[in-house]
């Protein structure tokens, strides 16, 4: 035993002394403190811009947040690398749709192998499921962030349902005449909701928030119309076909219909839009792209070698907050 620990003591002991940079307050750093032979450095957490040479902000302002089926991940654009991360939540099997509450700082998914709706906050911690009752394929789910409620669809069931952010006070809004109603989207400010649905006769229907009025908006030249986005500054309704490999937009009622890209998209499925960009998730090429929502042109690809993509939303701190004050309800105001 004496001639090993000789033999092996430089790696069985690290060596007496040595002085470590970061000891005192984290080298004055308020993140991240990486030491070298001199002096030291301040970094920041994936993402996060650096505010001087140490201080990290301490959140990050806009990012693009995407289901991938076992993860739930962002790119931050607040950094010019735009490089992804994982956000640490347990047991994602299979996530679908996703959507994100500014309010109270919730990411909230669909699960189609645990058949349930679940929220976390930014950083993972406060994980929980909101429903896991009744649900056979939950692909569609969006937060009015004015009233803080969850609508989804679920193309198993054929239903469209809405509850608090909390799961509480459920109900269905809409069960008939649904034949795997897909993604949905919701305009609190006009008072409607959106929603593909790729069945026998593929649509893009509309109704008010509380399930009346509805309409469809548009009946042809469909094959599996996927993601929908709003864009209030051109009041334009986006949406991504799969079978017809294009994203088309129209008006809020389905009226002047316009190709944006034709014909040049293998497989989307998420959409979302934010100031002068459409971005969109696509199966088959295994990437994240963007184009000017005016035009189609400027095409990028923003991450690539991605599986499994699945919905994309843009998170920005400046969503607008606040109105079924306006509309004061004690339970479930829609």
């Amino acid at each position: 035993m004496e001639s090993f620990v000789k033999r092996f003591s430089l790696s069985l002991f690290p060596p007496a002394g040595g002085r470590n940079r970061c000891g005192a307050n984290n080298g004055g750093c308020s993140h991240l403190c990486l030491p070298s032979n001199t002096t030291h450095t301040c970094a920041c957490p994936t993402g996060f811009k650096k505010v001087d040479h140490s201080t990290c902000a301490d959140g990050l302002d806009k990012f693009l947040l995407f289901a991938r089926r076992t993860d739930i991940r962002r790119v931050s654009f607040d950094t010019e690398d735009m490089s992804d991360d994982v956000i640490p939540l347990a047991d994602v099997r299979n996530a679908v749709a996703l959507d994100w509450d500014a309010k109270d700082g919730f990411i909230y998914w669909t699960d189609v192998t645990t058949d349930s709706i679940n929220r976390a906050l930014w950083n993972g911690t406060k994980q929980e499921v909101v429903v896991d009752t009744s649900l056979e394929s939950p692909a569609g789910l969006a937060i009015d962030w004015l009233t803080n409620k969850l609508y989804w669809t679920d193309a198993g069931t054929d239903r469209i349902e809405v509850s608090n952010a909390d799961g509480s006070m459920r109900t269905v809004l809409i069960w008939e005449n649904l034949d795997r109603p897909r993604d949905i989207v919701v305009d609190p400010i006009g008072g409607f909701m959106y929603w593909t649905d790729w069945g026998a006769n593929p649509k893009i229907e509309r109704a008010g928030m509380d399930a009346s009025g509805r309409v469809v908006i548009i009946a042809s030249n469909l094959t599996w119309p996927n993601g929908l986005a709003i864009d209030y500054e051109t009041k334009r309704l986006y949406w991504a076909d799969a079978g017809m490999k294009t994203i088309e937009f129209g008006n809020f009622d389905g009226s002047d219909r316009q190709v944006l890209i034709g014909s040049q998209l293998p497989h989307p499925f998420g959409l979302t839009v934010h100031e002068d960009k459409l971005y969109w998730t696509d199966w088959q090429s295994k990437s994240i792209q963007s184009a000017d929502k005016l035009t189609g042109l400027d095409r990028r690809t923003l991450a690539e070698n991605l599986e499994n993509l699945m919905d994309i939303h843009m998170f920005h701190r400046h969503r607008d907050t606040g109105v079924c004050a306006a509309r004061n309800a004690s339970s479930t105001c829609v």
